[in-house]
């Protein structure tokens, strides 16, 4: 496994098991094991099957027949909703978050663009303390200068 690889899978880890000691999923285990089970998947960078998710996280049989039960994807559709969430209302900030793309059973990471705009504020507020700070600056010196004279 290269160094990249195993950065991303324990910032995986890590932020699968900072979203459930929040308690963003909520009181149901079946998130728990759900967001655990793609994370364990995650290091392969293959998308998981929709029957593997309903055999190895909801127990049921190899004859689960995903097409006349949508179990499987109302859990994912919900779960990204819960990300979302968790990375709106969390007071840690992250420069990547975990997402499942639309169409894909695969847990990964992206660039937080919440991230983006909160850095861009705060950068221009730094600005602008910069710039109140000098121009307070040239005034006490234009001050210091006029009553020195």
């Amino acid at each position: 496994m290269s160094a990249d690889n195993l950065t991303t899978s324990e910032t995986i880890r890590q932020q699968v098991e900072e979203i459930v000691a929040a308690g963003a999923l909520g009181r149901s285990e079946a998130y728990t094991r759900l967001l655990r089970f793609l994370a364990e998947r995650s290091h392969t960078n293959k998308s998981v099957k929709e029957i593997e998710i309903a055999v190895e996280v909801f127990g049921r049989d190899e004859t689960f027949d995903v097409t006349q039960d949508s179990l499987v994807r109302v859990y994912i559709h919900k779960l990204r909703g819960k990300l979302d969430q968790f990375y709106k209302e969390s007071d840690k900030t992250y420069s990547q978050r975990l997402s499942i793309p639309k169409g894909s059973y695969l847990l990964g990471l992206e660039t937080n663009a919440g991230l983006g705009a909160t850095a861009q504020f705060l950068s221009r507020i730094a600005n602008r303390e910069r710039l109140m700070l000098v121009t307070v600056s040239l005034l006490a010196g234009i001050c210091v200068t006029l009553g020195g004279v």
